[in-house]
């Protein structure tokens, strides 16, 4: 029979099975060969699987391709167990387009009016026709087959395979019989049943309803028995399954009334036991079951099988029959019975006292990835000498347990070929060992080995030798502790120590490895200093903070000051990698707080840099002669929540001197207190990732409200701040920030606020603060258009704003110019004669450097270098009282601290500068 195949892409299975032979050997996947032809043209698949699914069963799934309708299709195959003994099938498919033949009832155990068995249930045979006028098969549907019944006048039952229906298929047929367990057939009853059934193709097969009547046929015969396995008088193993058939179909039988079950009694060695798992056979031949019983652990010697039968009629058969369990026993050679083994290759050696066992007698290696099963016959990996049994393990060695057994012997081993684990762990590899330690740990274990007692170890560093008297080792923990005390730590910045450790196999050599890690030697970093008052009086209680460089909520350190006004702290060598600003703030709020350098404006602050050892950095804090508050609440414009560690600035609106300044910054729920002098104020507040703002909610001094101090404190000045959310796909848009002096000359300054605002307002979305080179940039930006502005206080814009549409990336550079007589809001009678200040402050090149005179003065500014040189005279000259800026170029001098040394009067202002080349 030629089967019908749709084109396209198909595929095809297999199924090998070696259990129908009393000693199996499994599926040899080595010995496949498969032939594809296309009318007779060798035909290539697309993919096969082989995949074992037991020791004895496997399947094949070749997928091809073939889209050529009316063509012949023929598969071949051969395929061998690990005997030898070979199996082969040939199977022609026809390449179809279309099913329309409906499919056939070929058989029918049943006919209209006829009288059955109650023990005979109704079979019907399906054929999906195939012949020359349907020439294409699509098969029955096994999930479209159904059989109505019904019993005398009841309603009919709907039956399904599975649902009480047994179906079997084979290709272009399929066989349907009433599951009687679940639809009973009752004796003297009458019954009416209809079948229909569908092809993959969807034609429908509509039967006839038909009639007929149960009853029970007299059955005089009794049942036959058939030894399957083992057979009486065979030599097996102590593993065995007992194998019998019993029908009620015999030679000679005509009447049947089927097998009863509940009459079975089966015993083995004398002793009644249960069958462990029944086979119903539908086959006409039979009308019976295969009875199993399987047993493992056999004693060795003979066993007998006894079992009786009957049929529903009443008539019995009886059987008994014995066979023989064989001893064979071995011992291991090699390698030794509990032995750790760490070669290469291993080559198992059996010695079997008794002789070598035969064929069918099985031998099993267990390794941690699987398991071999072999007999003195497979000769690929075994080999036999005498009363000796070679197994060559081929595969890969996997560490762990491994086992040898059969029926009657078991040893084990141990494989072994990864050496000691090392792991440094107090400190880790790679981390900083600190100057103070005086000792390491280090974790040594080896998995196949009970108590790590086979380890070795040697321990060294570059320089020393490491005796054992610095050493501590716990086997029954796997922990190695090194003491460092003969090598001073200090006076290195990295040591490198190295631990090797090896096991002690049974059998070739030992598995050794050296781990070396690098320890950088930690340096303890000491921040060290004092904050006192302009008469050199310590204050006490004074709070000293460290920050990263214009990012006041990363705090790395904080500590206050005691009663000598002294301050102290420890720090990770980490913070050498930092930039950090420091401020000194006295909590009473009788000084002015600043950061370190008489830098008072925060965005002026200049940083620090920290040095393994002890760093010292003194504050010198101007003393209020009478001081108020500014008091207020720093928050999320959006939750509402208070703001830690955000500086609020107080910015005088009569002076442009940054010495008059004051700041707070926020405690853990938001709220702050600025100390400052009886007079008018802009507030300004600022946080990491958000838009700085000005009280009254605006991005601009100008435009700003102002708070009056006059007597006493002030108090409610709440500052909400915008967040600036960022995306990480969004554009970056960055540019240099400049003060315009004069008509045409520039100096990069840093501290000024970049800002994007809505084009349609000065309303800031996102903003930045430039750095010390005067560079600003904004990262993580959205999509859309801004318009780019700056803001710093008493400085207005020198050419106006631009904007800016991002995507891409951008650069836009800021420009702003002061604000002269119109950044003075109130003019105040100040004590002071003169007042400077200099931006940007370190510089790169220019610097522009701002003065005050209160009244007629004559004035001379020297910058002089660290020798005491004069190295530039800006100003000699008589000047009326105002505001005024000067730009210093330093030309070619080297980079360095300078002196700006300004005289007016009585009155002499030294200031230092850095000029960063």
């Amino acid at each position: 029979m030629t089967l019908c195949v749709p084109p396209g892409t198909t595929s095809c299975s297999f199924i090998f099975d070696d259990r129908h032979c009393s000693v199996v050997t499994g599926i040899d996947s080595a010995t496949l060969r498969l032939d594809l032809m296309l009318d007779g043209v060798p035909l290539a698949p697309i993919s096969t699987r082989f995949v074992h699914m037991t020791d004895s069963a496997a399947s094949l799934i070749v997928k091809f391709y073939a889209d050529t309708s009316s063509t012949l299709l023929s598969v071949g195959i051969q395929i061998s167990d690990y005997a030898g003994n070979m199996s082969e099938a040939h199977i022609d498919w026809f390449i179809c387009s279309a099913d329309t033949c409906p499919p056939v009832l070929i058989y029918s155990s049943v006919s209209d009016s006829d009288t059955i068995s109650v023990h005979s249930p109704p079979r019907f045979v399906l054929m999906d026709p195939l012949d020359s006028l349907c020439p294409f098969c699509s098969g029955i549907d096994d999930s479209a087959i159904e059989l109505s019944i019904s019993r005398g006048v009841a309603f009919p039952v709907l039956l399904t395979p599975g649902h009480g229906l047994i179906l079997s298929s084979y290709l272009c047929s399929a066989t349907v019989v009433l599951d009687t367990a679940v639809f009973p057939l009752r004796y003297g009853e009458t019954y009416h049943a209809g079948l229909r059934a569908w092809d993959r193709a969807g034609n429908l097969l509509r039967t006839p309803s038909i009639t007929f009547f149960a009853e029970l046929p007299p059955d005089t015969t009794p049942p036959c028995i058939e030894i399957l396995e083992p057979s009486p008088g065979e030599s097996v193993s102590s593993m065995v399954t007992v194998r019998v058939k019993v029908c009620d179909s015999c030679a000679g039988s005509w009447g049947i009334s089927g097998i009863n079950l509940s009459s079975l009694r089966f015993s083995f060695d004398g002793d009644s036991s249960a069958v462990t798992s029944v086979t119903h056979l539908y086959d006409s031949t039979c009308h019976g079951y295969i009875l199993y019983y399987s047993v493992s652990h056999l004693r060795v010697g003979t066993h007998t099988v006894c079992l009786r039968i009957a049929d529903f009629a009443g008539n019995s058969s009886d059987t008994c029959w014995s066979f023989i369990v064989a001893p064979f026993v071995f011992e291991l050679i090699r390698p030794d019975s509990g032995s750790v083994v760490s070669c290469d290759s291993l080559a198992i050696v059996l010695r079997f006292p008794h002789g070598i066992p035969p064929y069918w007698s099985l031998i099993t290696v267990s390794s941690p990835s699987g398991s071999l099963v072999v007999s003195p016959v497979d000769t690929a990996v075994t080999e036999v000498r005498g009363d000796t049994l070679i197994i060559e393990w081929l595969s890969s060695l996997i560490d762990g347990l491994w086992s040898v057994y059969n029926d009657y012997s078991r040893y084990y081993f141990t494989i072994d070929r990864t050496p000691p684990h090392i792991e440094f762990v107090m400190p880790r590899c790679a981390d900083t060992l600190w100057d103070t330690a005086s000792y390491i740990v280090a974790y040594i274990v080896d998995s196949n080995a009970v108590y790590d007692s086979s380890i070795t170890i040697t321990i060294d560093t570059f320089a020393y030798t490491i005796r054992s008297s610095l050493v501590s080792w716990s086997a029954t923990t796997g922990t190695l502790r090194v003491g460092l005390d003969s090598i001073p730590l200090v006076d290195y910045r990295s040591i490198r120590i190295c631990v090797s450790a090896a096991d002690m196999p049974d059998t070739c050599e030992p598995n050794c490895d050296t781990v070396c890690c690098v320890f950088p030697v930690g340096h303890i970093i000491k921040v060290v200093g004092r904050v006192l008052d302009q008469a050199l009086n310590p204050i006490p209680g004074a709070r000293v903070v460290g920050m990263r460089y214009l990012m006041p909520s990363d705090v790395v350190f904080s500590t206050f000051t005691d009663a000598s006004g002294v301050y102290s702290v420890e720090l990770h060598p980490r913070v050498m990698t930092m930039t950090l600003m420091m401020a000194a703030i006295d909590t009473s709020g009788a000084h002015r707080p600043e950061f370190w350098n008489d830098q008072i404006y925060p965005f002026d602050a200049d940083t620090i840099s920290l040095h393994p050892g002890e760093n010292t950095f003194d504050f010198v804090l101007e003393t209020y002669s009478t001081y108020h508050f500014i008091k207020g609440k720093i928050t999320d414009a959006s939750l509402g929540t208070g703001l830690e560690n955000s500086i609020v600035m107080a910015l005088p609106t009569d002076t442009i001197r940054t010495d008059r300044y004051s700041f707070a910054i926020t405690d853990s729920v938001g709220d702050y207190s600025i100390p400052v002098e009886d007079s008018t104020y802009y507030v300004l507040a600022y946080g990491d990732g958000y838009v700085p703002s000005y009280y009254g909610g605006v991005f601009h001094w100008d435009s700003a409200a102002v708070v009056r101090v006059r007597g006493s404190d002030v108090e409610h000045i709440n500052i909400p701040l915008r967040n600036a959310p960022l995306t990480p796909s969004g554009s970056v848009i960055h540019g240099m920030t400049f003060v315009v002096v004069g008509d045409t000359d520039t100096v990069a300054t840093r501290g000024i606020i970049a800002m994007l605002c809505e084009p349609g307002s000065d309303s800031a979305r996102y903003a930045s603060i430039s750095a010390v080179s005067g560079e600003y940039q904004m990262m993580g930006i959205p999509p859309g258009t801004y318009k780019v502005e700056g803001e710093r206080f008493i400085y207005i814009p020198a050419y106006g704003w631009e904007t800016v549409t991002l995507p891409p990336a951008a650069t836009r550079d800021i420009f702003l110019k002061w604000a002269g007589e119109a950044g003075i809001k109130e003019i105040e009678s100040k004590p002071y004669s003169v007042a400077v200040a200099v931006f940007p402050n370190p510089f790169n090149r220019r610097c522009a450097i701002d003065f005050e005179l209160a009244r007629l003065s004559f004035l001379r500014m020297r910058i002089y270098d660290i020798t005491g040189k004069l190295v530039s005279e800006p100003v000699n000259a008589h000047l009326r009282a105002g505001s005024y800026v000067t730009i210093w170029d330093a030309g070619d001098l080297p980079s360095g601290a300078y002196f700006v040394v300004v005289n007016a009067g009585e009155k002499t202002i030294r200031k230092v500068v850095w000029l960063i080349k």
